[in-house]
């Protein structure tokens, strides 16, 4: 195998062994005992030797791909996405929180501090009249979230009543914290739409295949050492 400099080379030379390494254990192919090189013959050379050779290329490919700087770029933006998908997430939760809230009357799920005067009783007081729709935005600000899923979150209304329409532009800041349910299918939800992409099949295609593939070869090398 040629040891290619670029990304893209190194990244196709860990999937080409990898691929080949599991296509021999999975059909149960084998080397023949015997091999040539030119003029040479080599007689019978023991299966442990294959199979340590075949790590030895594999790991050193592996690390080859693994510290190429474009791979160090590719995973931190597969972070920096999953990341940016979960907020997402969690800001479209809690505006469907405080919207169920101000047109049910239903008590909040994930804003803790809620009250009737800045949401309700606002468009009272304006003349609104009766709300016919709510539109809410929330955002979220470093300094008032501590943690990912739990701090204060800025809200943005839009009340939209009989007559007339009332908008509030932030500065109202509400605590919230998402349950330990949420907070799985959150992170399941962004993994799943991060990792259907080019960018990531090219991360953890080479990543799963070559740990697939070094799996068979130390198990294939214990499996001859204990027989």
């Amino acid at each position: 195998m040629v040891i290619d400099d670029t990304n893209d080379k190194v990244r196709r030379n860990v999937v080409t062994l990898s691929a080949a390494i599991v296509v021999m254990a999975f059909f149960g192919l084998s080397l023949s005992p015997q091999a040539s090189i030119g003029l040479f013959v080599k007689g019978e050379f023991p299966a442990w030797k294959v199979w340590a050779c075949l790590l030895a290329a594999l790991v050193y490919c592996f690390l080859r791909y693994r510290f190429e700087s474009s791979t160090d770029q590719a995973i931190q933006h597969m972070q920096k996405e999953h990341g940016s998908i979960r907020d997402r997430l969690v800001e479209t939760l809690l505006a469907k929180d405080i919207r169920a809230h101000i047109l049910t009357g239903r008590r909040p799920v994930y804003i803790t501090d809620i009250d009737e005067e800045p949401f309700v009783e606002e468009n009272r007081r304006q003349g609104l009249g009766r709300l016919r729709d709510v539109g809410v935005r929330v955002s979220f600000t470093k300094e008032e979230r501590p943690t990912k899923w739990a701090g204060r979150v800025s809200v943005a209304l839009t009340l939209e009543g009989e007559h007339g329409i009332s908008n509030r532009q932030g500065g109202n800041l509400r605590e919230f914290r998402v349950s330990g349910i949420k907070r799985a299918q959150f992170q399941l939800r962004a993994l799943g739409r991060v990792l259907y992409s080019k960018g990531a099949v090219d991360v953890w295609m080479p990543f799963g295949l070559s740990a697939i593939a070094a799996c068979i070869c130390v198990y294939r090398l214990l499996y001859i050492a204990v027989n």
